[in-house]
């Protein structure tokens, strides 16, 4: 018997040829062999508790029950009828286009693994906004604008800010087909947005989304993740929210169709969230031919510049205070003297230029060596007292 695999407990199993590959057991087997042990253990005098449909101490020939660290799974409902362990998990299989971070989207509260470091550098907004704009600077042609990725990240950073909700929703087969035989998905996914959250009375939400479409080994599934903003709704407008978004996603059937259709949960981690929902971005724009699948309501645009230009001018704000922390006078290390930003110091890092006359010269990296830790006054004087010296005489004043 091979380490991981469940023992063989009938006669037929133990006895069964090589060749001859034994009935997989169920889960009605599955509860009645720890219904057995848990019995048996009963009789030795030990008791095990059984939580659920397995017991919590299994022996040591058989898989532990451990919670496994799967790939961001989130937006996923709980399912009582899930084994819990290792072995039963590892045998299911779960849905593909369901996958969506949980710990990048629940409460601050529970317990959660740290942040997942992003792998996309638009789901980093705060570097982004040191070096680009919202709609680019004149000066610089506008080659420092937002680009659609970037704008959907500020998006989602001004969603959790508000204390806005992460969003996935399953496509109906009808939706699903339509949208990938239309001209345009993009246009045609927004507009029945905009019509069913309007009947509803919720229209002026903010919204963003993104398509998404699954691997062809992992189905194929074109679906959709967000954010919103839901600031101020009460629980009868939340309910009239999930009815509109499903559908305008029409009513799906099946393992992705009932309370699994759609998702709402909390931001918590805006960057991981980022950075997964970016991970597919490029293929299904290839897939579905379009430019980017992004969808960004005029509401969320106009909350994602300010949240954007807010962001930019606090980290703009500082890096010029750490510069100024960096190029304050400070004692060099080798000589122990206090120098300031006109001593050449690599910890006052300051202007090189002044010296670009002397780097000519063969004797630049004495020059250097000198200055790197003399003060501005030093040098001048040093420099004044040598061009006096060195200064040819005239003949006027040999004659005197």
């Amino acid at each position: 018997m091979l380490h991981g695999q469940p023992p063989a407990n009938s006669v037929a199993e133990r006895h069964a040829p090589s060749h001859i590959k034994p009935k997989p057991r169920g889960r009605r087997t599955a509860y009645v062999q720890n219904a057995h042990i848990h019995q048996g253990n009963k009789a030795s005098g030990t008791t095990s508790a059984i939580t659920g449909q397995y017991a919590e101490t299994t022996p040591s020939h058989t898989p532990v029950s451990q919670p496994i660290n799967h790939h961001p799974c989130a937006h996923q409902q709980h399912d009582s009828t899930t084994p819990s362990s290792a072995y039963q998990q590892g045998k299911r299989e779960g849905a593909a286009w369901r996958i969506a971070a949980r710990r990048y989207c629940t409460s601050a509260s529970s317990s959660r693994q740290p942040d997942r470091k992003p792998r996309r550098s638009a789901a980093q907004l705060d570097k982004v906004a040191l070096k680009k704009t919202w709609d680019g600077s004149k000066r610089r042609q506008r080659h420092d604008r937002l680009s659609e990725a970037e704008k959907f990240s500020a998006s989602v950073w001004s969603a959790a800010a508000a204390n806005g909700l992460a969003v996935s929703l399953n496509l109906g087969i009808s939706r699903e087909a339509m949208l990938r035989t239309h001209a345009n998905p993009k246009r045609r996914m927004t507009q029945n947005l905009s019509k069913h959250l309007s009947e509803a009375g919720l229209g002026h939400l903010p919204y963003a989304f993104v398509f998404e479409l699954t691997p062809e080994r992992e189905g194929g599934r074109l679906h959709l993740h967000g954010v919103m903003d839901i600031s101020g709704l009460t629980s009868a407008e939340v309910e009239r929210l999930n009815v509109a978004l499903v559908r305008a996603a029409s009513v799906a059937s099946g393992a992705i169709g009932g309370q699994r259709q759609l998702d709402l949960v909390p931001i918590h981690d805006p960057v991981g969230w980022t950075d997964y929902l970016l991970k597919d971005a490029t293929r299904t724009a290839r897939e579905l031919g379009l430019d980017d699948p992004f969808m960004i309501s005029k509401p969320m645009r106009r909350m994602a510049k300010t949240h954007f230009d807010l962001l930019r001018s606090e980290v703009r704000n500082r890096e010029e205070t750490n510069v100024q922390l960096r190029s304050k006078p400070g004692v060099t290390p080798s000589t122990g003297t206090k120098c300031d930003r006109s001593g050449f110091t690599l910890r006052s890092r300051c202007d090189t230029r002044r010296l670009s006359g002397e780097r000519d010269k063969k004797s630049a990296g004495g020059v250097r060596k000198q200055a790197r830790h003399q003060p501005r006054g030093q040098r001048q004087a040093s420099a004044r007292s040598h061009a006096v010296s060195t200064a040819p005489v005239r003949p006027d004043a040999m004659s005197a």
